[in-house]
């Protein structure tokens, strides 16, 4: 059977949920070539193999896509087979992004916490564990498109340090891991994620110790305390 090509427009909650790492396994598990990459408002799929294996993928698409996907739009386009020999994550390309769409942040899921109270798991006690399915994602944002160096995760170490968690062509600037922070607290020369977490929260504590404690000082004298936004910015403990 002669093999056949297909290029996919995908729009909707695509970005910041695991999408592009999703289109990645889905296409491995069927055994298909081609990329998946973000181009402003939408994702591009392209993907090449057998029709019996393409049609297989766009069947799993919908009903298997992230938890905090959403898919409003599916366009697909038959292409010429240019006999891609792997499928990879291509990076985001410049676009529009001004329509693209930010999921909220969300709780945090079932897996995650059983992994922060699993005392063999190496997120055990850890406080920042979120995953692809859960956490912050509006407010860590920065400017779109959604990749890592365009959130506060870029504060911490590249996420190629979690190679042991996570298979390399799915941590290659896209995706949030659990392990970014916990190895930059180590580098900071912290013992314990504990003790760069509470160092934190002790400077962070302080700072609005100092501003309440000089606010309250002015309005003793009867002056007016007004409070600018930038003062109240969350900022990544």
């Amino acid at each position: 059977m002669q093999n056949e090509a297909r290029l996919l427009h995908v729009t909707g909650t695509v970005q910041g949920v695991g999408f592009r790492p999703f289109i990645y396994q889905l296409a491995q598990a069927h055994g298909l070539f081609g990329y998946v990459k973000n181009l402003g408002n939408y994702v591009e799929i392209l993907i090449e193999g057998n029709p019996a294996s393409l049609e297989s993928f766009l069947r799993d698409l919908p009903e298997k896509k992230p938890p905090l996907a959403k898919i409003t739009e599916l366009k697909i386009k038959n292409v010429l087979f240019s006999a891609s020999l792997k499928f990879t994550i291509v990076p985001s390309e410049p676009g529009a992004f001004e329509n693209s769409i930010i999921p909220p942040d969300t709780a945090i899921c079932e897996q995650c916490r059983s992994e922060i109270f699993d005392s063999a798991s190496r997120y055990y006690h850890y406080p920042f564990t979120v995953c692809t399915n859960c956490g912050p994602r509006y407010t860590t944002v920065r400017t779109l498109p959604y990749d890592r160096e365009n959130t506060t995760m870029a504060d911490f170490l590249s996420a190629r340090s979690a190679r042991q968690s996570i298979p390399i062509p799915l941590i290659e600037g896209i995706m949030p891991n659990r392990s970014a922070a916990q190895s930059a607290g180590q580098k900071s020369g912290f013992q314990t994620m504990k003790e760069m977490y509470w160092h934190r929260v002790m400077k962070q504590s302080q700072k609005l110790l100092t501003f309440f404690s000089r606010a309250q000082s002015f309005l003793s004298r009867g002056s007016e305390v007004f409070i600018l936004p930038a003062m109240l910015e969350r900022r990544s403990l």
